[in-house]
């Protein structure tokens, strides 16, 4: 298309030598909003004359400024042979914010009638910007990105990312962009945005970005729409290790599902009974750190209630959106100890009498169990373990928190040796002996 318009009498009279009679003629661009002004870009001629000339520019229909158009334009000059090179329009007009009719007259001189419109525009000052990409960052993860400005306002503005069609999250701007600052000036170099939304579903999803307008009126501004596909299908994980404690198996591992940020569920069983089910749930940063964007909460650390005796323990991972089975994180082998197991915590001699306190349990039963007292080797009594003692319980899940054991009786009258056994039931061969104390 060819830019440098004119009416047939000027181009009739810029014939020969290039001069002739008539009014001025030219070409309006562009006209750019800044925050604080309207740049207008073109050139402008008056044929009888090889000077610049004035330009008038009104905004809504008030004066605006006189400018002359001497800027270097060296295309105009090799089209309009004769004239020279400095005929450009560059004016920046100082305006409030928000939309402005501007409208420019390039001035007569010489044999001309009139003063000729070259151009009479509604600027916008609403935001512009292009979405330049949007690329996968991991397991229900993606990030949009290119740049934005607002001609009303230097700071960062925001930006609303959608995913097919639902508000996801609002971002800003706000990452270095000289090119754009560049291309606008006086706005903000500071113009580009990489918002990243979480919890995003495998498989194919149309992304749209939106600038949000800084002015008085909230208008959100497309800027473009992408699609994008996102890993997706059956989760994935390890089981890192297992360990044998008293009365439990403890198993840790981690599991990620590419279908979601959140944490996902475990189900476990033991030598193919069902074990329970669970949430891989535990901080696991190594984990976040490998598999961008799905965070840390990730790793499971479980421990699981059994006898004593040999046990197998499997781990599987609950799919959730696209895959299609739940797969088998890891099976464990462990053998768990059969010998009960408990403490003294508190021994004492006072006022006349012994005293004596502490818990048992036995990996085979959740049943209290019973403990053997001996004083300086004769049998004294059996007391059962069966009082509240929750910190037991949370520390040996499964086996019930009723494993506390307390017994007082008269004090003879010189020192006395206390000793305590707790008596085996189920696959355990041998009683466990506590300890003893001289009260």
């Amino acid at each position: 298309m060819n830019r440098f318009c004119c009416d047939v009498g000027s181009l009739a009279a810029l014939s020969g030598n290039g001069a002739g009679a008539g009014n001025p003629f030219g070409n309006i661009e562009s006209m750019l909003r800044l925050p604080t002004s309207i740049q207008i870009a073109g050139w402008a001629i008056d044929p009888d004359s090889r000077d610049p000339i004035k330009v008038h520019v009104y905004v809504d229909g008030q004066w605006g400024g006189e400018y002359t158009a001497n800027g270097p334009r060296p295309d105009v000059g090799a089209v309009y042979t004769g004239y020279g090179p400095t005929h450009g329009v560059q004016v920046s007009v100082p305006v409030t914010p928000g939309e402005h009719r501007v409208c420019i007259y390039a001035i007569n001189v010489g044999g001309g009638s009139t003063n000729p419109e070259m151009s009479c525009r509604t600027v916008a000052s609403l935001p512009t910007g292009n979405f330049e990409s949007v690329i996968s960052t991991g397991p229900g993860a993606i990030r949009a990105s290119g740049w934005a400005v607002d001609p009303d306002t230097t700071s960062p503005i925001a930006i609303d990312v959608f995913v097919d069609g639902v508000f996801a999250v609002r971002g800003t701007t706000g990452q270095a962009r000289p090119d754009v600052a560049s291309a606008f000036p006086g706005v903000t170099g500071q113009a580009g945005f990489a918002v990243d939304v979480t919890g995003v579903s495998g498989g194919s999803h149309t992304v749209c970005v939106r600038a949000v307008n800084a002015g008085e009126v909230r208008t959100r501004v497309p800027l473009g729409c992408r699609t994008v596909v996102a890993p997706g299908g059956n989760p994935i994980g390890n089981f890192d290790f297992a360990q044998a404690g008293f009365a439990t198996m403890n198993l840790v591992g981690w599991v990620v599902d590419p279908d979601t940020t959140n944490p996902v569920a475990l189900h476990v069983y033991v030598d193919g009974q069902w074990g329970g089910a669970y949430t891989a749930d535990a901080n696991r940063p190594d984990v976040g750190a490998a598999y961008q964007g799905v965070g840390s909460n990730h790793g499971f650390d479980l421990a699981i209630r059994v006898p004593g005796g040999s046990h197998t323990a499997c781990v599987y991972a609950i799919n959730v959106g696209i895959g299609t089975t739940n797969p088998l994180v890891g099976c464990r082998t462990l053998t768990i100890g059969s010998t009960p197991g408990g403490s003294i915590d508190w021994s004492a001699r006072a006022f006349g009498h012994l005293g004596i306190s502490g818990w048992a349990i036995d990996p085979d039963t959740n049943a209290p169990v019973q403990v053997r007292v001996t004083v300086n080797g004769a049998v004294l009594t059996t007391i059962t373990a069966d009082k509240p003692r929750p910190d037991v319980g949370a520390v040996f899940p499964g086996v019930g928190d009723l494993h506390g054991y307390s017994h007082v009786w008269p004090a003879p009258a010189s020192p006395a040796r206390v000793c305590l056994t707790i008596l085996n039931v189920g696959a355990g061969s041998t009683n466990t002996e506590l300890g003893c104390r001289t009260l």
